[in-house]
């Protein structure tokens, strides 16, 4: 038997006693380094995500050294490696994976939501879904892989170049993520929170340009920074609120993904909307490719 962190009902979360982790070919057991709590793991403890089915033991932004696996497998992976996992499983068969949208699967199953999670003293996980991890790399730093890939992809897929300003909608983890690699791209990140405490965090990490919609004149201030012009690109880090004025200043600001443009382009395009439009930005092709180039930002 071993410990993991276990939900049994929303409000109800403790150390539980399960059972050992075991190897099966195809997959790789490894030791638990480190772990990330995403906001998915605290909705799931609050009882407010639909798709958790208790009780549930949580956790899927999970790093740690492989104990078990066959001595020969495809991917390269052996005993001692470092790595983080990959928490989207999919079933690589439908239709949106047959396109390579492997994050809106019919079946998708995220560790620590629609199937156990990875918050345990050892862990068995596919071996197409680990990823091998520099030696240089902390478990601190390893354990925020997953969400610096979803900020990755955001900036990937808007294609951000050199010289551009970008407007963040959202200074949580995710998004001061976003910001310091839309830095480090050349990029001119603006970050709107309605939570002065976090864009003053923000400005720590070298974002110089925030504003609060709620308080400061948003659209105004990003005329004024952009000369004009004002954003290039707008991704949407949260699900803006459209009482917040985050909602009101995107769309004043210029066209803005906040998740329900998403969810029309799902509709549209006949993939599942599994997440009432939210972007899910997980998937295997998000988390290998830009993995090797994540450990750069953090």
């Amino acid at each position: 038997m071993m410990k993991a962190i276990k939900i049994n009902k929303p409000g109800e979360i403790y150390v539980s006693e399960i059972p050992d982790a075991k190897w099966k070919k195809g997959y790789a057991v490894i030791e638990v380094k480190a772990l990330g709590v995403c906001g998915s793991d605290v909705h799931a403890y609050a009882g407010k995500s639909p798709n958790v089915s208790y009780p549930l033991v949580i956790g899927h932004e999970t790093a740690g050294i492989v104990v078990e696996v066959e001595d020969e497998n495809r991917y390269g992976i052996k005993k001692g490696d470092r790595v983080v996992l990959d928490p989207y499983l999919y079933c690589g068969t439908c239709y949106p994976c047959s396109q390579g949208r492997t994050n809106c699967c019919e079946k998708l199953e995220v560790l620590g939501v629609q199937t156990q999670g990875s918050m345990s003293r050892y862990f068995a996980h596919p071996l197409s879904h680990m990823v091998k991890v520099p030696d240089s790399m902390t478990w601190e730093e390893l354990a925020v892989t997953e969400p610096l890939v979803i900020a990755l992809h955001a900036l990937h897929s808007l294609k951000l170049k050199k010289g551009e300003h970008i407007v963040i909608i959202g200074a949580g983890a995710i998004g001061m993520l976003a910001g310091m690699a839309a830095l480090a791209y050349g990029g001119i990140p603006i970050m709107a929170d309605i939570v002065d405490q976090r864009l003053e965090l923000a400005k720590t990490f070298g974002i110089k340009y925030t504003v609060n919609p709620q308080t400061e004149d948003a659209p105004g201030y990003i005329r004024e920074v952009t000369g004009g012009r004002r954003s290039q690109k707008r991704p949407g880090l949260c699900r803006a609120d459209r009482q917040s004025g985050a909602h009101r200043m995107a769309q004043q600001a210029g066209r803005a993904s906040d998740g329900s443009d998403y969810q029309k382009r799902i509709a549209d395009s006949g993939f599942p909307d599994r997440y009432n439009g939210r972007i899910c930005g997980g998937g295997r092709a998000n988390l290998h490719r830009p993995c090797s180039r994540g450990k750069d930002y953090i």
